[in-house]
């Protein structure tokens, strides 16, 4: 299951669950909710027009409801699931055309594109949202593009992108914050305050030997985030990596002991560090809000850091998915 980017951001709350952003394809039923009524609509007559959007209530009357469902599943539920919705999304976009609910499927099409076909048709999507003439709209079709952007090294265009979305729309600020994250990369990291859970050193950045680490940064330790974390862990204890992969996670969630019972089910501990840090405010330790402004994160930003080899350790990349690690792997041996 491919929970981003987001992907992967924390979001004004209640539009967004502060997911990784390949939740969005959940995310955006509730998102898309609110937009209901907006859309930009080619009927020429009255008639047309109510005729459209009568079809466009009736498609989305019966997939709403399952779209909801399914995004109530557990998310190792989702993955297979959600893949059936893809044809369904690409024939009632068709029938949608030149109604409100058009706007609904395009944004969960792109999403849906994003994650289960390789990106193919996003950028179709996105440009036919920002043609759109409503304001709301055309700025969830902007946030989406700033983190397509992102997620295919265009880290130049995204920043404009996303300060223009960000002046019109305060709430939108850890999409900003992702993307001066993304300009951190070349750069050495900040050094992340706070007590190793696990026993190792406090700062594993410079006190453990594998060559790389993964540094993931989740404020609550919930079914969502512990899934993600479970990805990851997994993604390290692939024999290819040569034990030269392992996952830092940062977390200022109370009461620690609480954190050792939430993970203990998980695979590969043996691959991980957990780095706490008391919330803001604890009497005479590092507050976690060093870290989270270090690293530039917004509260409930849910990101992924890769660190490159000791001793001068560089940020690598910031993926979105722990499959974009396997450009490390070495590659297949040649059939003979």
């Amino acid at each position: 299951m491919r929970l981003a980017h987001a992907y992967s951001l924390a979001m004004p709350r209640p539009l967004l669950p502060p997911l990784r952003r390949t939740s969005w394809l959940a995310g955006l039923l509730a998102v898309m909710l609110l937009l209901h009524g907006c859309g930009a609509t080619t009927a020429t007559t009255p008639d047309e027009k109510k005729s459209q959007e009568a079809s466009g209530q009736a498609v989305l009357s019966d997939l709403e409801p399952r779209l909801a469902a399914w995004r109530a599943l557990p998310p190792e539920q989702r993955e297979e699931r959600g893949r059936a919705f893809g044809p369904e999304f690409e024939s009632d976009l068709k029938a949608l055309t030149g109604s409100s609910a058009q706007n609904k499927l395009l944004l969960w099409l792109a999403d849906w594109r994003w994650q289960y076909a390789g990106g193919v048709g996003v950028d179709e999507c996105l440009d036919r949202l920002e043609a759109s003439k409503f304001p709301q709209v055309k700025a969830w079709g902007q946030r989406m593009r700033v983190l397509w952007m992102l997620r295919n090294g265009d880290i130049r265009q995204a920043r404009p992108t996303a300060q223009d979305l960000v002046n019109r729309i305060p709430e939108f600020q850890p999409l900003l914050n992702l993307v001066a994250l993304h300009e951190t990369i070349g750069h050495a990291p900040p050094r992340t305050a706070g007590q190793n859970l696990t026993g190792g050193p406090m700062d594993p950045a410079a006190g453990r030997s594998a060559r790389y680490l993964v540094y993931i940064f989740i404020d609550v330790l919930n079914r969502e985030t512990l899934y993600v974390l479970r990805q990851w862990l997994l993604e390290a204890m692939n024999p290819g990596y040569q034990e030269q992969l392992r996952v830092v996670l940062v977390t200022s969630e109370s009461p620690p002991l609480a954190i050792e019972g939430k993970i203990r089910e998980l695979p590969g501990l043996s691959y991980l560090d957990v780095l706490w840090a008391p919330p803001a405010g604890t009497a005479g330790e590092a507050p976690g809000a060093d870290w989270t402004s270090a690293w530039r994160l917004s509260p409930n930003q849910l990101v992924q850091v890769v660190l490159g080899p000791p001793p001068a350790r560089l940020i690598l990349a910031v993926p979105f998915e722990p499959q974009e690690l396997r450009v490390l792997l070495p590659p297949p041996a040649a059939a003979h």
